[in-house]
C-alpha cells in the first residue's frame, strides 16, 4: 500500500469516509437484482464497522431477504450471526460434542493455515483426504458444517496435486467413505440442503435427491 494511503480492505475510494454506507448500498443491490440469495458469509465484519454499524446491515440483509442466512465469520454470539462460525486454525475445538446450535467452521487444505496461496501443493504441506474426512467427521459431530478453503495459485488455478485430493474426497464420500455420512451406499444420489429454524439458523443436513 503506497505511504500515506487509507487502507480501505480492498474496497474503492468511493467508500472512504462512509464504509458503513458503501456496504448497504452494495449490500442493496446484490440483495434486490440477482434474485434469491440463500447465505451471506461476511468475513472480518467488524474490523472497519461498529456492532451498531454490523447489526443495522445484518436488519437490512433481512429486511431484503428474510430467508437468507447471514455468516459472521468468528461470530461468538447469535445475535450478530445467524450461525455460530470460527476459523479451525485459529481456534481448535470451539463447541462440545453435546452442541445442539446451528455452527460453521472454516479450514484450509494446506497444513500451514494459510487462506492465501504461497507455494505449489505437495504431499508435504497438503493435508490427506483421509485428514480432511476425519475432520469433517469431528465437526459434524458437533452440528458444524464444514467450509475447506483451497487458494488458487497465480494463474488462478487449483494446483494439480490439490485437485488429486479434492477428487479423493468425493470418491470417498461417493463410495461411502466419508465417516459422518455412513448411511450412504454406493450408487445413491445426495445433496446439502439448508433447513431453516425458527431463530433464522441454520442445520446442514445430507437428503436424498430423487435421480432423473
Amino acid at each position: 500500500m503506497p505511504d500515506g494511503a487509507t487502507n480501505l480492505f480492498g474496497l474503492p475510494p468511493e467508500a472512504a469516509g462512509d464504509y458503513h454506507g458503501f456496504i448497504k448500498q452494495q449490500m442493496t443491490e446484490l440483495l434486490t437484482n440477482y434474485g434469491p440469495i440463500d447465505l451471506l458469509w461476511c468475513d472480518q465484519y467488524v474490523v472497519m464497522l461498529s456492532r451498531k454499524e454490523w447489526l443495522d446491515i445484518k436488519n437490512l440483509i433481512h429486511s431484503l431477504q428474510p430467508n437468507c442466512i447471514v455468516v459472521a465469520n468468528n461470530a461468538s454470539k447469535l445475535d450478530v450471526s445467524d450461525v455460530f462460525s470460527y476459523e479451525a486454525p485459529i481456534r481448535k475445538e470451539p463447541f462440545p460434542a453435546t452442541n445442539n446450535l446451528p455452527a460453521e467452521t472454516c479450514d484450509v487444505l494446506n497444513r500451514k493455515g494459510c487462506w492465501f496461496w504461497n507455494e505449489p501443493a505437495t504431499s508435504n504441506n497438503t493435508h490427506t483426504a483421509e485428514e480432511v474426512l476425519a475432520k469433517l467427521k469431528f465437526y459434524n459431530e458437533r452440528n458444524c458444517n464444514y467450509l475447506l478453503n483451497v487458494g488458487p495459485n497465480k494463474d488462478g488455478l487449483l494446483d494439480p496435486y490439490a485437485v488429486q485430493v479434492l477428487k479423493e474426497i468425493g470418491k470417498m464420500i461417493t463410495k461411502g467413505g466419508d465417516p459422518a455420512t455412513v448411511e450412504i451406499k454406493p450408487g445413491e444420489v445426495f445433496e446439502r440442503r439448508l433447513d431453516m429454524r425458527k431463530n433464522d439458523a441454520c442445520l446442514v443436513k445430507l437428503t436424498r435427491k430423487e435421480e432423473n
